[in-house]
């Protein structure tokens, strides 16, 4: 199982270097990539083409302002089979909640 790590606003992939250690401990595969934070599409561009290099299912895990770069993605991510929102922003979660309602079977943690 592959999980890709989504920082935050003033933040970078580094922030998340407890929670890797813990989850490859586990034997997942983590990525936790950098982001440009220049503007939404080009988030969720570089979170597309992190998520073309996953090899099979994939769960997503968004903090704050990575709440809403995955939820931006939309059900064009075949290979993402859960979204995780760690103190994602609560745009997020309403985008995400619509996403589910047209028919993304995930759960939300």
């Amino acid at each position: 199982m592959n999980i890709v790590l989504v920082h935050g606003a003033w933040a970078d992939g580094s922030c998340w270097s407890a929670v890797i250690e813990r989850l490859q401990a586990d034997g997942y595969t983590v990525t936790a990539p950098q982001f440009p934070m220049t503007q939404l599409s080009a988030d969720v561009a570089r979170l597309r083409q992190v998520l073309a290099r996953q090899n099979g299912p994939t769960i997503v895990v968004g903090h704050s302002y990575g709440g809403q770069i995955m939820t931006a993605l939309g059900t064009d991510a075949p290979n993402v089979v859960g979204l995780v929102y760690s103190a994602a922003t609560r745009g997020a979660i309403a985008l995400a909640t619509a996403w589910l309602r047209e028919g993304f079977s995930t759960r939300l943690v």
